[in-house]
């Protein structure tokens, strides 16, 4: 750049802090259980957000052997010359680079935020694999059925590998990350020292000794004078420190904006005063008037008014200076001028002590009106001038600054855009948290399930063992074989008990995690209602912008109309304006061309009468040409009749050109009447004006034919000259050719007194001409004038509109990503409610299916009823052990509860299919209003970009309408494109949904072939 593209004088590659390890090798990273373990900590910790050494947090800083004072001259001297020093070869950045860094750093920061709340969602799945993997592990050696685990217990211990490798590859990924924003830090640090150090002006001087480099001269304030290029660099990031800009500069800039007009306008006064002295003390000087604000209705410009006034003064003030003092009296001054002056003095002082402004050099004592002249008065008023001109401009600098500032704070409030993203990261991250604990809970559920199954086999197993000891029992062998199977068949029910103890407790657990499921689904449902508040402010938003939109689509279309129309007649009227000029200007050219011909006119008839006079002296010689001379005169009387005629045509045009003007006149004032209306003003001027490019053709026509003429003349004149050439020849024709000669001068005598009339009645209607041609120019003055005014409105109204319209696409743009964001928001809560309670195909195939087990639990009761009255019987009619006994009462009671369990878990299910299907009511109602909406912005779009097109088209020629059609296909296109990109999202999501299908389809077959199972089971136990 041209000024702030600074570089140190020694370059940095050959400077040895440059000497990175990357001269040496890559730096290696730590170990990744360290990096893990680190992590680990700062986001456990309550002050994970907070930096170590932060500025907002004094107590994190390490304890300082002696505090630092900044009341310390010599503490504060050498640290300054300490950085002073170090900061010499370290590399400014250009504005451009610096900007690219900061943004870098921003990105980045953003980027390890985010990596760091993976990491903690990473870290707690890995604890959570690490406390499956344990858990399996110690179940492993409690069961007694061996391999019969190996499939979950590889797959946790897959997950589990999958977990730490994930939390591995985040914890690299933060430290690169965390490297890279530390050297883009050190960097913009460097070069914040190197701009601080190169416009460093050094150490202050003591106001009181004047000795410079003394450590007492660093206790003194700064001032505005003090004030360089290195606030232009200070950064806008918020974790420099509080600051309370939002409230002090507002405040500032309003106060600075008052103290320079209260300036103004004690300037305007001391100029003012200051003339009225000029005048007064010589009335014949010639001064000008005092600076007055532009009356073009544009925003007035304090400060160049401020100059304006000053140098009016300073102007004054020499003509003052350069006066002869014999014109001024050396006694006392004039007593109004010395009061005039003193009360500018005072006026001078109470603007130079004013609060508001800056202070400057201090003024010299106040003249004593008494005993004081004119010298001394303008020079304190001079003094004064030019403090006033260094605060005016201390003032402009403050100005610059605080507008450099405010632009600084308006960058502050578009980051929070930032944080909302954030937010919006934070509740998806929460969402895919939670369905992979809905996933795991499902996974929980089907292991509770074959783990039943498996328990059921164990039971008929011992039915098997019953029914062979029965016939053991029935074929009377009571020996040892009964007491086995006894034992046997009691060891297998302990084993059964504790078996079935530990599935009632993951069976419990499972009900925890359903019980936490719903408590999420309840969150979300509360999420969703709150989405669904926001979604109706912004359809209401959207219907407002949208009929706004509407409305101002009108009014640009309406203004643009006729911004049109005042256009066209606005070219058309300078168009005739500059015509009209042209055609003056060429009249005028005439008019010169015609004085130029009357004088050479005047000049060659002043000629001929000397000839003429010769020729009377030698006409006894001119006999012999006397008959040439006839002819020749015959035809100049020919030549004469012409000319008389075209004179009387001459005349003729003149009348028509009179009446034409008079009727020009009669139009005008039908115009000016009529110009109300515009249509018809522009098509009867330019009827008008066609008109008169005929008559200024005409003119032209009869100018030609007059030059022509005054060809003809001046060949007849040249024919003349020989024709007397030769009468000097012919003395014989000497009477005839005095008579001849006394026709001729006659005839131009008579053809002088017709010019003379001609260029009389030529004057005249030039005069008329340029009266009418000044009228006309005024009232077309008039009308520029009011056609300018109403351009100028319709300019403001159209900006407006423009920047109404503007305003309105950004808040249709938001709405539209809004839209896009909560359809995301609703496809994945929808995939959520699928994977939680089965896709619809599958709700349905239970609910098909449910009969069919309400169906089948009668039929269990009614054998289990049975079952009951047999057991009574047999125990009636023959006698079992008491052990026998306790056993069957016990799996009686086991069986009765887990059917109790089996139609609590079936109500529940249906209780989920009704909250499912009314959760799928919803998700389709508001998947409906989102393709509203969608067709809706796409409509806004297509009818914003033909209102854009058209109001660009408007007043072009073919090309702008090729340019229009060129864009409007591209942006069709466009349309198309996303359109087929859209289509093919929606087909890999149908994709998606059959596959999910499918797997519901094999999920319902396995349930199926579950079911028939259980029903076997049923139908053992009943024949038990």
């Amino acid at each position: 750049m041209n000024g702030l593209d600074f570089r140190s004088s020694q370059s940095s590659y050959g400077d040895p802090r440059h000497y990175s390890a990357a001269s040496y090798g890559a730096p290696q990273p730590p170990p990744t259980k360290v990096l893990l373990d680190g992590y680990r900590a700062a986001l456990s910790s309550q002050n994970a957000e907070k930096s170590l050494y932060s500025p907002a947090n004094p107590t994190s800083h390490p304890p300082r052997s002696v505090p630092l004072s900044a009341n310390d001259p010599v503490a504060m001297y050498l640290l300054t010359e300490t950085a002073m020093g170090d900061s010499i070869n370290y590399e400014i950045l250009s504005v451009e680079e610096m900007e690219g860094l900061k943004k870098e750093l921003r990105v980045l920061s953003n980027r390890t935020n985010a990596a760091k709340r993976k990491l903690a969602l990473e870290l707690k799945l890995r604890d959570a694999a690490m406390s499956l993997s344990r858990l399996h592990h110690n179940e492993e050696y409690d069961i007694d059925i061996p391999g019969q685990n190996e499939p979950t217990f590889n797959k946790t211990n897959e997950e589990l590998a999958l977990s730490n490798r994930k939390c591995e590859e985040l914890s690299m990924d933060i430290w690169y990350s965390e490297r890279k924003g530390q050297e883009i830090q050190k960097r913009l640090l460097e070069h914040t020292a190197g701009v601080l150090q190169l416009t460093h002006k050094g150490l202050k001087k003591n106001p009181k000794n004047g000795i410079p480099h003394t450590p007492e001269s660093l206790s003194s304030s700064n001032t505005v004078d003090d004030f360089d290029d290195r606030s232009l660099y200070k950064t806008s990031d918020p974790l420099d420190g509080p600051t309370n800009f939002e409230i002090r500069a507002p405040l500032t800039n309003s106060l600075a904006h008052d103290n320079i007009q209260e300036t103004e306008r004690k300037l305007e006064s001391l100029s003012s005063r200051l003339r009225d002295t000029l005048l007064r003390s010589d009335p014949d000087t010639e001064f000008g008037q005092i600076p007055q604000p532009s009356s073009n209705g544009d925003a007035v410009d304090l400060s160049a008014m401020v100059d304006a006034h000053l140098r009016y003064i300073e102007n004054g003030i020499d003509v003052l200076g350069s006066q002869p003092k014999a014109d001024m009296p050396n006694q006392s001054l004039d007593r109004v001028s010395e009061q005039q002056l003193v009360e500018m003095g005072q006026q001078l002082l109470s603007i130079m002590e004013n609060p508001g402004l800056p202070r400057a050099q201090t003024l010299p004592p106040t003249p004593d009106p008494s005993d004081s002249d004119l010298a001394e008065h303008l020079t304190f008023l001079s003094v004064g001038i030019t403090g006033l001109e260094s605060r005016v401009e201390k003032l402009l600098e403050q100005k610059s600054i605080l507008t450099t500032q405010i632009q600084q704070q308006r960058e502050l409030n578009s980051k929070s855009d930032a944080e909302r993203d954030a937010k919006i990261a934070d509740l998806i991250e929460q969402l895919a948290h939670l369905r992979k604990e809905l996933e795991i809970a499902e996974r929980e559920g089907e292991q509770s399930k074959e783990d039943y199954d498996m328990a059921l086999k164990e039971l008929e197993n011992v039915r098997r063992e019953l029914s062979e000891s029965r016939e053991t029992q029935s074929t009377r062998d009571l020996g040892d074989s009964k007491n086995e199977a006894h034992g046997h068949a009691e060891a297998e029910i302990a084993r059964l008990q504790s078996f079935i103890q530990e599935i009632q407790q993951e069976k419990d657990e499972h009900h925890e995690a359903h019980g936490r499921a719903e408590a999420e689904v309840r969150r979300l449902q509360a999420v969703i209602q709150e989405i669904q508040q926001d979604k109706d402010e912004h359809h209401e938003a959207h219907g407002r912008a949208k009929a706004e939109v509407t409305r101002l689509q009108t009014m640009i279309q309406e203004i643009q109309q006729e911004k049109d129309e005042h256009y066209e007649a606005h070219g058309r009227a300078e168009a005739e304006v500059t015509r009209l000029q042209a055609m003056i200007q060429e009249i005028q050219q005439e008019k010169d061309e015609h004085h130029e011909a009357y004088g050479r006119a005047e000049a060659e008839v002043t000629r001929l009468q000397a000839m003429i006079q010769e020729i009377q002296q030698e006409k006894d010689e001119h006999h012999e040409a006397h008959g040439r001379a006839e002819a020749e005169v015959a035809r100049l009387q020919d030549i004469i009749q012409k000319i008389e005629q075209e004179k009387a045509e001459n005349h003729e045009d003149q009348e028509r050109a009179e009446a034409e003007i008079a009727r020009l006149q009669a139009i005008v004032q039908k115009i000016e009447q009529e110009r109300d209306t515009r249509d018809q003003v522009d098509e009867r001027a330019e009827v008008e004006i066609a008109r008169l490019q005929d008559i200024i053709q005409k003119i032209q026509h009869e100018r030609d034919e007059h030059h022509e003429a005054r060809v003809r003349l001046e060949g007849e004149v040249t024919r003349l000259q020989g024709v007397v050439g030769q009468l000097q020849d012919s003395a014989e024709s000497r009477e005839s050719a005095e008579q001849q000669v006394a026709q001729l001068e006659e005839t131009i005598h008579q053809i002088r007194h017709d010019a003379d009339i001609r260029v009389k009645e030529a004057t005249d209607m030039r005069a008329q001409a340029d009266a009418e041609i000044s009228r006309l120019e005024e009232s077309m003055n008039e009308i520029r004038e009011k056609l300018e005014s109403q351009l100028r409105e319709a300019t403001e109204a159209r900006n407006n509109a423009e920047e109404n319209a503007h305003r309105l696409q950004r808040e249709l743009t938001d709405l539209e990503g809004d839209v896009v964001r909560a359809q995301t928001e609703l496809t994945m809560v929808k995939a959520e409610l699928d994977g939680a309670y089965g896709t619809r195909a599958q709700r349905a195939a239970e609910a098909a299916a449910d009969p069919a087990l309400f169906q089948e639990l009668d039929e269990l009761k009614a054998r289990n009823f049975e079952m009951a009255e047999e057991l009574a019987a047999l125990k009636a009619g023959k006698p079992v052990s008491g052990d026998v006994h306790n056993r069957v009462e016990t799996l009686e009671k086991e069986l009765r509860e887990t059917v109790d369990d089996y139609e609590a878990m079936t109500k529940a299910s249906i209780e989920f299919e009704k909250e499912r299907e009314r959760f799928e009511g919803m998700i389709d109602n508001l998947r409906d209003r989102c393709e509203q909406l969608e067709t809706q912005l796409n409509e806004e779009r297509i009818s914003w970009m033909g209102s854009n097109n058209s109001a660009s088209s408007m007043g072009r020629d073919g090309p702008y309408e090729t340019t229009s059609t060129m864009v409007l296909k591209n942006e069709f296109k466009k349309m198309m494109r996303d359109t087929r990109a859209e289509n093919m999202k929606i087909l890999k999501a149908e994709q998606e949904e059959r596959r999910k299908l499918e797997a519901i389809l094999r999920n319902l077959k396995r349930e199926q072939a579950n079911l028939s199972g259980k029903s076997n089971l049923s139908q053992t136990v009943t024949a038990l």
